[in-house]
């Protein structure tokens, strides 16, 4: 059964069962108020019958019989009281027989004694009074009238009720429409969101706790499609970066397995050998510095928990710069040191990394016999070169994994596109940001501050 329908059986259900209560008082009430009015009618009556009929007795001295009461009551023509003396009838000119008079049992009122009786479809009131001479008046009053006004009244209640029923079943049903449209709104919403519709909104009318669900299922849908979002862009980003990986891999492996068939199947001079093995050793290290990103970068975004402490700036540069150096060298680059003062909260290998990432595409970035600079300020760390720099257009994407502005010298400079892309997600776990400032021809300038701190 749904919900609507319930909501008006139980309020129709209330609403009878307080119209019925109330009805059966204000009948009760009615009746008891009409027959005493009927039955005091009555009574006044037969007093009245009774002190003429003793009137009349008292002017012939008491000497009444049954022709005196007959006279008495057909010249008053009164043929609604029956005289009785004894066992003898003085008068009746009803259709009542002495037995149906004096049997059953009298209820008194005020000072006389009287009894409801039903005669000829006829509801009647029997008022008994003891009159002159031992004679018994039975003074008898049609109240058909009182009980057919009662039973009218019943009626017309009754027709009033199911007027009522009717009318509260017909309101309700349309208020209860109205209150409960957005119940039916969030059914047809849930049922799309299941079917895959996740921008679809319920429209909130009211400000009540319907209205209030309403908002709470659009607060929820709005965070289903927010997170299936998320996770069909994480698929697409892992499509691609397993896409990317794979054909970064084919190319060493496929020179590896050349040379390693070439060095198998032909007999080289040792110059050329030794060629060979190099572009292996080379290659080989290529792959090895490769899946060490790639892991990495799958360790952190599953989320890695990350442990961070308070340390020196002047540490994490004196370690980055001192890994880079022999490369930089080779290269004729100088790696300059600037001021490093204060502390960042971080992971020291992870950092590190960071810093690497950094200091090595300066020098790669850089002619021979270039500077590369490093400092920090105001808790920013800047790494700065003088290099070939990067279109505005490309400084957008090289946070991408993969992406390479010049694939055949980052290739040649056995890159692969990941450090950038890993440099990016270490510092997300660190709440820290990343600004690239360069022009080309005219060098790059990268600072990495906390998203809270001031540059």
């Amino acid at each position: 059964m749904k919900l609507r329908t319930k909501i008006i059986l139980i309020s129709s259900t209330v609403i009878l069962l307080a119209l019925l209560a109330s009805n059966l008082i204000i009948y009760k009430l009615c009746r008891d108020s009409m027959t005493e009015e009927a039955t005091h009618a009555a009574y006044i009556e037969s007093n009245e019958v009774k002190n003429e009929f003793e009137r009349f007795s008292s002017q012939l001295n008491g000497n009444v019989g049954p022709v005196e009461t007959e006279y008495f009551f057909k010249a008053n023509r009164d043929d609604y009281t029956v005289c009785l003396r004894n066992e003898e009838t003085y008068y009746n000119n009803t259709v009542l027989t002495k037995e149906e008079l004096i049997s059953g049992e009298y209820e008194n009122y005020l000072d006389l004694p009287y009894k409801e009786y039903r005669a000829a479809g006829r509801e009647i009131l029997i008022f008994k009074a003891a009159g002159p001479s031992g004679i018994d008046l039975y003074r008898i009053v049609d109240v058909t009238h009182v009980y057919d006004r009662i039973n009218t009244l019943a009626a017309v209640m009754l027709s009033i009720s199911a007027a009522v029923i009717i009318i509260s079943v017909a309101v309700l049903a349309i208020v209860v429409g109205r209150t409960l449209s957005p119940l039916s709104e969030l059914s047809r919403g849930s049922k799309s969101i299941a079917e895959g519709a996740y921008s679809n909104r319920v429209t909130v009318r009211t400000r009540d706790e319907i209205g209030a669900l309403a908002n709470d299922f659009n607060s929820m849908a709005e965070a289903i499609e927010l997170h299936t979002r998320e996770l069909q862009e994480s698929e697409k980003r892992k499509t691609l970066f397993m896409g990317n990986l794979t054909h970064e891999l084919k190319t060493p492996l496929t020179a590896i397995s050349g040379y390693a068939q070439t060095l198998r199947r032909v007999e080289l001079s040792e110059d050329d050998r030794n060629e060979a093995l190099t572009y292996i050793y080379e290659e080989a290290g290529r792959l090895d510095r490769l899946s060490k990103k790639m892991m990495r970068l799958l360790e952190l975004d599953r989320d890695t928990e990350i442990t961070m402490t308070a340390i020196p700036i002047c540490r994490l540069l004196e370690f980055s710069v001192r890994t880079c150096e022999v490369y930089a060298k080779d290269r004729g680059i100088t790696i300059n040191v600037g001021r490093s003062d204060g502390t960042l909260k971080c992971d020291f290998d992870l950092m590190c990394d960071v810093l690497i990432n950094l200091i090595d595409n300066a020098v790669k970035a850089s002619q021979r016999g270039s500077l590369v600079n490093v400092y920090s300020e105001n808790g920013t760390i800047v790494v700065e070169d003088f290099g070939c720099g990067i279109a505005e257009a490309e400084a957008e994407r090289i946070t991408e994994p993969f992406y390479m502005v010049d694939k055949s010298r980052s290739r040649k400079n056995g890159g692969a596109g990941l450090g950038l892309a890993l440099t990016k997600l270490i510092l997300e776990h660190h709440g820290m940001k990343m600004d690239i400032e360069s022009r080309v021809g005219k060098g790059t300038k990268i600072r990495v501050y906390k998203s809270f701190a001031t540059r």
